[in-house]
This record gives C-alpha cells, structure tokens and sequence, in this order.
C-alpha cells in the first residue's frame, strides 16, 4: 500500500510540524521498498523534485502556485482596475443595474434603473444583474458568483 505524504517548502520557512519534500526524500531512502506518493510538493517544488531525483519509490505532485509569484486578492485588483480606468478618464456608474441595452445608430443607448446612457461601445461586465438581460442575446450563458478564498 502506498504511503501519500503531504509536503510543502514555503520561501519564507516551514512551521516545525509541517515536513518537506527533503524531509520525504530522507524518509523514502530509508524505506526504498515502500512506495510514497508526495502531493503538494510546493510553492518551491523544483527544490523538492531535485531531492525526489534517483527515488524510484517516490511518485511526485508537482502542482502548486508559482512560489516567488504571490497571489492576487480579486476586489483589491477590481479597486485597482476601477481608480486606473477612472484615471484614464472613464466614467464609472455603480450601484445602478443595467435594465435594457440597444443598439443606435453606430453606437448603444444603455438604460438602467438611474439614468440613460450613449456610446459607442457596449462592454458588459459578469454580474448577477447580467443574467436578467442575457436571454436578449439567446445564448446558453449564465453568470455565476464564485467566492474563493
């Protein structure tokens, strides 16, 4: 039976009950008869998979994050988005739902629930409200909220 070993190797240092892909390679040098398998290996997995090279017992998951590369948190990159684009000279109508759209002439007359809008272009973004308006479009298409974190 294999043995699934969940490791990590974090750039800033591993907490003292957390163990490693290093930490694994000893262990399954030890043991070569046994068959492990290291998920997780971690932000830094080509540390691990170098410890890993030469185990013939060792079955290594290589999925992960980039280490150096950090993450995003997404109204945080929303918020950035909306100051640069209102920097840019866009106009931003928020908390109002969009109630119809139509084409006019070479441009969009947009209506929502505060006022109505012309341009020359129409960019709908994904939000709950959009699903309302998508069987104008007859397309299978629904937004769906996904939280992550």
């Amino acid at each position: 039976m294999p043995v699934l070993c969940h490791t990590w190797q974090k750039v800033m240092g591993d907490h003292p009950d957390e163990s490693t892909p290093m930490q694994l390679a000893e262990v399954a040098g030890q043991f070569p008869h046994t068959i492990f398998v290291c998920r997780h290996s971690g932000g830094d997995y080509e540390y691990g998979a170098k410890a890993m090279r030469g185990l013939d017992n060792v079955f290594m998951d290589v999925g992960g994050g980039e280490a150096h590369g950090g993450f995003l948190l997404p109204v945080r990159c929303i918020v950035a988005l909306v100051q640069q684009a209102i920097a840019a000279g866009a106009e931003i109508h928020g908390r109002e739902a969009v109630t119809s759209w139509h084409s006019e002439g070479q441009g969009v007359r947009v209506t929502t629930t505060r006022a109505t809008y012309r341009a020359d272009r129409l960019i709908p973004t994904a939000d709950p409200c959009l699903n309302s308006l998508l069987h104008d479009w007859q397309l299978p298409l629904a937004v769906e909220r996904q939280v992550v974190g």
